[in-house]
């Protein structure tokens, strides 16, 4: 009776593994191509950064919270610490003609701009700049999973879009500048644009939820509750005949 008991509760527990939502593979990328995404996407917001710092000045956000803007977080990781800016000054080597922009980490092994994205997302986009005179290189990280390809940004002061789709949501992407002097050579991010996946009316599938199906969970706990009433039932708990 109780080998019984346990198959079956091994056997709802895969049930509920297996209806649980899979990690976001990204199904297309836009380097230079802000058309194209808008074109295959919907429900955009556009974060120009404008609102976190004031005109002609900067502001910092070099802390462990980052700063949120309609419901993103950005963070610059730098080693073991934290490092960045928002800055809206005119004229300079920093200025790429975009207004406020985001500025940081430095260059470094362990660099990177943590972007927490807001639910159910699974479109995203942002220009990318840096501090060198010429093109610099560009990893991203979706969920853990590094993205190909590298991306290059065009020469100062010219502006590089770079965007994604994905068949389930995404929770967090990572931007790292892979070339540079450390601590001496800094990315720069502005447009930063998020949304769905698809046009409504277009024909695409529903993009799933990452918000666990209620038949996941059913599934799940019963599997643990037959786990423990049979653990219960073996120990004396229980008169249960064999």
């Amino acid at each position: 009776m109780r080998r019984y008991t346990y198959l079956l509760s091994a056997g709802l527990l895969a049930l509920g593994f297996l209806h649980a939502p899979a990690n976001a593979t990204v199904l297309a990328t836009y380097q230079n191509d802000l058309a194209g995404f808008t074109l295959v996407t919907s429900n955009l917001t556009t974060v120009d950064f404008s609102s976190i710092v004031g005109n002609n000045t900067y502001a910092s956000y070099s802390t462990s919270s980052g700063v949120a803007i309609s419901g993103a977080t950005f963070k610059g990781v730098l080693g073991s610490g934290y490092s960045l800016y928002a800055n809206s000054i005119v004229g300079g080597s920093d200025d790429y003609g975009s207004g406020a922009k985001l500025i940081g980490p430095e260059y470094w092994p362990n660099s990177y701009l943590s972007i927490l994205l807001p639910s159910s997302i699974t479109a995203f986009g942002i220009e990318v700049m840096s501090s060198l005179p010429q093109a610099a290189s560009f990893a991203f990280t979706v969920d853990g999973v590094p993205l190909a390809p590298v991306v290059t940004a065009q020469n100062n002061p010219n502006r590089t879009f770079f965007g994604f789709t994905s068949d389930a949501p995404m929770s967090e992407i990572q931007i790292r500048l892979i070339s540079g002097t450390p601590y001496l050579t800094y990315p720069m991010f502005d447009n930063a644009v998020f949304g769905m996946a698809g046009v409504p009316g277009g024909g695409e599938e529903e993009v799933p939820s990452e918000t666990p199906e209620v038949t996941t969970l059913l599934y799940m706990g019963m599997g643990i509750a037959m786990i423990v009433f049979a653990k219960y039932s073996q120990s004396g708990g229980f008169s249960v005949e064999a």
